[in-house]
């Protein structure tokens, strides 16, 4: 009884030494930890899914993982099952995503490379919507900005088309060609349709294209052509 004794408490402190051996000197106890607790999430998951057996494993009631690299920032852990299967697992620190997939014998390495490039497309994914996400705003400052810059062109044709009423053209509809900023005026080239009202042109239409330059402050305008 008494050596019965001595064998747990010398398994109980060997279980409480015990790591996932790895030669690689990337691999740190932290990541060692790190596939430990994702091994549990996955493990979790799967109800059918039966570890290897090892006296370490069953003293700590933990599966047995492996940690295998890291590697650019993703690191690569393994459980072994029972039978010819096991989990690989793939988890980007960055952005903690973390991929699984069950493999055998003889296609572990494919399914950890398939894992990674699965990781590298979702970080990449997420790069672009954020980039995006910033981009956004200044976009929608300049649509903005445009949309004023239009809208002050189309005030300006209709005060315009009042200067042109004392002429003898009535203007029935105005519409923004281009425009541009110039600092302390804007350039509004605007489309014209209209008739002429006096004797001579009576009711006949007329579209024109004229090009001002006008100060966003008073006003004021020159016409560059007609």
């Amino acid at each position: 009884m008494k050596k019965a004794i001595s064998l747990v408490v010398a398994l109980m402190g060997l279980s409480a030494c015990v790591t996932s051996p790895t030669n690689n000197p990337v691999l740190s106890d932290a990541h060692i930890a790190k596939c430990q607790a994702l091994a549990g999430l996955v493990v979790t998951q799967d109800n059918d899914f039966k570890p290897a057996l090892s006296i370490s494993s069953l003293i700590s009631n933990q599966p047995p993982v492996a940690a295998e690299d890291f590697k650019n920032g993703v690191l690569t852990c393994s459980i072994e099952g029972a039978s010819d299967t096991g989990y690989a697992i793939a988890y980007d620190e960055s952005s903690e995503i973390y991929l699984y997939d069950k493999f055998n014998s003889a296609s572990k390495k494919s399914v950890f490379q398939q894992l990674i490039d699965k990781i590298s497309a979702e970080e990449q994914r997420l790069q672009d919507l954020e980039q995006v996400k910033q981009q956004q705003p200044v976009s929608t400052k300049r649509e903005s900005a445009k949309d004023k810059q239009i809208q002050f062109c189309l005030d300006f044709g209709a005060r315009y088309a009042d200067i042109l009423k004392t002429h003898g053209m009535t203007i029935t509809d105005i519409s923004v060609h281009d425009s541009w900023d110039s600092g302390s005026s804007v350039t509004c080239v605007n489309n014209y349709k209209g008739h002429w009202t006096d004797e001579l042109n009576d009711g006949e239409m007329e579209p024109m294209r004229e090009q001002h330059i006008v100060d966003k402050t008073s006003g004021e305008y020159q016409t560059i052509f007609r």
